[in-house]
């Protein structure tokens, strides 16, 4: 089909800065295209970008929200070794329906593919830990905390001050499964590895009932972490955040301002990701505001062109 490209579904060609182009649908099965992959499990991989969800980095949630984690990883490629990547175009919808598919010229039916340099990782050791801070997320004494793999952040042995509660959902990706309590990596509409997990504030908090003044609002700690030992069989962990290689991609002020416009929290302030090097991890302190109603849907990550390496 040909699709016009820009910004918003439903406007007219002219209103788009993109020329037209005959789009193959990813959804229709007559259409198949196959992206670059390597497998690098023999040898060490250190990220170079970490990006976290641009929604988890724009505005608070709340206690009713759908709060969308995602974390995505890149690699700086050789040039002189790149990948065949596509150059992949929003042609309808939003979302859930939201479909995407292989742009090729409008003369032409062989879809438009080039040198990708940049990629994607996939690591099965990858875990998300979900933690409530007992204190502000600005308070100095959460330097202190203690990372213990595989369990969380804590305080350390006989510290004066409770600062963190233990973790609400903490689960990897190699002891994944379907369903909405499993954390898994996945490729998106867009063609990246995106890790992935929708957190149900209302579902998933550690409200126990037992005090009236209790609230499943507060901050919480967000944690991407690896795993040493990731199942029983090979591959092992092989990832790493590594200091003066690996950095975390900042949110574009328009992407910022997009989404605070969107969930109508123009004033709010959304986490900031912190990379630990020592620990091989990042993390992101996000406020949990309390009120009624549905609260922030929840946005991903956004597009780089569709190269799922």
């Amino acid at each position: 089909m040909t699709s016009s490209v820009g910004p918003l579904p439903g406007t007219e060609p002219a209103d788009n800065p993109e020329p037209l182009v005959r789009a193959y649908i990813q959804k229709d099965s007559n259409n198949v295209w196959q992206a670059g992959s390597v497998d690098w499990s023999a040898a060490p991989v250190n990220v170079h970008w970490i990006d976290w969800g641009d929604n988890l980095e724009s505005v608070p949630w709340y206690t009713r929200s759908q709060v969308r984690t995602e974390v995505v990883l890149f690699q700086e490629l050789d040039p002189e070794f790149p990948m065949t990547e596509y150059e992949m175009r929003h042609v309808d919808g939003w979302g859930i329906d939201e479909v995407h598919g292989a742009a090729a010229t409008t003369d032409s039916v062989t879809a438009i593919e080039g040198p990708g340099t940049q990629a994607t990782i996939y690591s099965h050791c990858a875990r998300l830990t979900i933690q409530k801070l007992l204190v502000p997320r600005d308070d100095a004494r959460l330097v202190d905390l203690v990372w213990v793999p595989g369990e969380g952040w804590t305080e350390p042995d006989e510290y004066p001050d409770d600062l963190i509660n233990p973790h609400i959902f903490n689960g990897s990706v190699h002891e994944g499964g379907d369903g909405p309590g499993y954390y898994s990596a996945e490729i998106n509409v867009k063609g990246r590895i995106i890790y992935g997990y929708t957190w149900s504030v209302r579902l998933l908090n550690d409200v126990t009932g037992e005090h009236p003044d209790e609230t499943a609002a507060g901050d919480y700690r967000i944690t991407f972490s690896f795993d040493a030992v990731c199942g029983e069989e090979e591959p092992y962990l092989n990832t790493f955040f590594t200091e003066g290689v690996t950095q975390i991609l900042q949110p574009a002020e328009e992407v910022v301002a997009m989404i605070a416009s969107d969930t109508g929290d123009e004033t709010g302030s959304g986490g900031t990701g912190v990379l630990d090097f020592a620990n091989n991890l990042t993390y992101m302190d996000v406020q949990i505001l309390e009120r009624d109603g549905g609260g922030n849907g929840g946005g991903g990550n956004g597009g780089n062109g569709g190269n799922p390496n």
